[in-house]
């Protein structure tokens, strides 16, 4: 926390301080969980210890910088602006782009937000920035609820845990303020549910929880029903298998399971409550399918190799294939376990590991077919299952191979951006990345801009222009190819704009077009220079971050 608050204030710390600190409270908490003596105090101390680094993690990506965190959050955020102006529905008459529209038919992480920020009298944007560091918490402990309940195994539990909260997509992804992250944590909260006996109480909050995923993000239902229909055809052929050499020591948990004994009943209520809430909105709905039939068949947003999501620098190709590598040594841990296994057999095993192999092989497979769902968002619906599975199996074997844990959660720490915890660093422009926050000065040019610029108004920019200037609700037109021409010094469609937004960045990195069907693109001198002698665009604002330029 020491280390997050000199960060806050600027003041730069030795990245090797950093990296002390994380191995010294990896190797801690490791030691803890292999020494575990079996009492419930000491659990719950190791569990505590556990979400606290989960939330030191989650806290390194929201604390440190002005703002929220990333770029999407600032278009949730909007709606929640949105709904406390307007009210939920929104009328048609609400004066908001269609973005914030769209995002509002899932509001129950925003309308969540207004309620905590009346009820702790603090500003909604306070609330909306560390929220999902509360949230994504209680995602820990239901994971770790997962485990202990379907193996009856704490050191398995906790070591589990330890994997899944240091998980760099998890970490990076649900630290955002996105309905993905409420989502996710109801996802989780089912399955666990699912998992148990259930009586009266826990069927009820059984039904809570599904409406509440169904209020909170259109893919994590989606994959909800898909989970739910997974269960009833492992059912169906485990059923048929169960008899088999192979099976036959599965066959009294089998019996016992709850996840396959509860999965016709779940497919119900899942798939019924998520369809009703779809057809009461409507419209977008079939907008979303839509939008998913023709990335898939058309790839509209161009299609890229496995490692272009990591960039082709030395730390990203190797968080690419590395995990590549834990996938396919964890997959082979579980199937070992099941063949050669001793000890009590969980068909849970084999549920989770082929869910998990499932999500995660289409996970990779999406980045060519459907480029519009990032990778990073669809693989967290399986990665975690494997680390279930594996870490069931691995606690069974002798001592040594438990320490790959130590190695695991190392890995996906190295993975995070170094800039992000250490000021000398940068964004690896070169590799097309750029800068995962917003400096003070961006958001002061955006006041700017709202206060004197109509809304109606046309404007050219970036990507991330779209996000800080979009969610204000200027329509601001990024990914077309006259914006591409533009940023390339091109200026016959200049005229088709009212104010072109220049960012310091675009200057290492442009964030224009088509993602990855447009090589990236860098606001040379040349450039800069046509934008200054055009007669067409004054600059009329400059703060050394960004540029608003009037086009007349």
């Amino acid at each position: 926390m020491d280390y997050l608050l000199l960060l806050k204030k600027g003041i730069n710390v030795n990245i090797e301080y950093f990296w002390a600190i994380v191995i010294v409270l990896i190797i801690a908490l490791f030691y803890q969980i292999i020494k575990f003596d079996g009492t419930h105090v000491a659990e719950v101390i190791v569990l505590f210890e556990v979400v606290i680094m989960s939330m030191g993690l989650l806290l390194m990506y929201a604390m440190p910088h002005d703002g929220l965190f990333s770029h999407d959050p600032h278009w949730d955020y909007s709606v929640v602006k949105a709904i406390s102006e307007y009210g939920w529905p929104l009328p048609s008459a609400a004066s908001v782009v269609e973005r914030t529209r769209n995002l509002a038919e899932w509001p129950l992480l925003h309308i969540l937000t207004i309620i905590v920020s009346e009820i702790a009298l603090m500003d909604s944007i306070v609330v909306a920035k560390y929220l999902p560091v509360v949230i994504t918490s209680l995602t820990t402990i239901f994971f770790y609820l997962i485990i202990k309940n379907s193996y009856k195994d704490t050191v398995a539990a906790l070591l589990g845990t330890l994997a899944f909260c240091s998980l760099f997509w998890h970490t990076f992804f649900h630290s955002l303020f996105i309905r993905e992250t409420i989502a996710f944590m109801f996802f989780i909260m089912i399955i666990y549910i699912l998992s148990k006996r259930q009586d009266l109480s826990t069927k009820i909050i059984f039904i809570v929880a599904i409406v509440a995923v169904a209020f909170s993000h259109h893919l994590t239902c989606f994959i909800l029903i898909l989970f739910s229909l997974f269960l009833i055809i492992g059912k169906y052929f485990l059923t048929k298998l169960i008899n088999t050499n192979f099976l036959i020591e599965y066959k009294k948990d089998f019996h016992d399971n709850k996840l396959i004994q509860s999965s016709n009943t779940s497919f119900l209520f899942i798939t019924t409550s998520i369809l009703a809430y779809w057809i009461y909105i409507g419209g977008f709905t079939f907008k979303v399918l839509e939008i998913l039939q023709k990335d898939l068949l058309y790839s509209s947003y161009g299609s890229y190799s496995l490692n272009h999501y990591f960039t082709a620098s030395a730390r990203m190709m190797l968080g690419s294939y590395g995990n590549i590598l834990f996938v396919l040594l964890i997959s082979i841990s579980v199937l070992y376990s099941i063949i050669k296994g001793k000890g009590n057999k969980s068909i849970t095993d084999i549920i989770f590991l082929v869910w998990g192999g499932l999500i995660v092989t289409i996970s990779y497979m999406s980045t060519y077919l459907m480029p519009r769902i990032e990778f990073s968002r669809f693989i967290l619906f399986g990665y975690p299952f494997l680390i279930i599975s594996a870490t069931a199996a691995i606690v069974k074997f002798k001592k040594p191979i438990k320490y790959i844990y130590i190695l695991f959660v190392a890995f996906q720490l190295f993975l995070i951006p170094p800039y992000l915890y250490n000021n000398s660093f940068a964004p690896e422009y070169e590799y097309g990345k750029y800068r995962e926050y917003f400096l003070p000065e961006e958001y002061i040019a955006a006041s700017w801009f709202k206060n004197n610029v109509p809304l109606k108004n046309k404007v050219v920019g970036d990507w991330t222009s779209f996000e800080l200037f979009g969610s204000q609700q200027f329509n601001v037109y990024h990914d077309t190819e006259s914006t591409v021409q533009i940023f390339k010094g091109n200026l016959e469609g200049l005229d088709s704009y009212s104010w072109l937004i220049l960012r310091n960045e675009d200057f290492y990195s442009a964030r224009v077009g088509k993602p990855r069907a447009t090589n990236p693109v860098v606001v040379t001198k040349e450039t800069f220079g046509k934008f200054n002698e055009d007669r067409r665009m004054i600059k009329v604002y400059d703060n050394k971050e960004i540029m608003n330029f009037k086009i007349n």
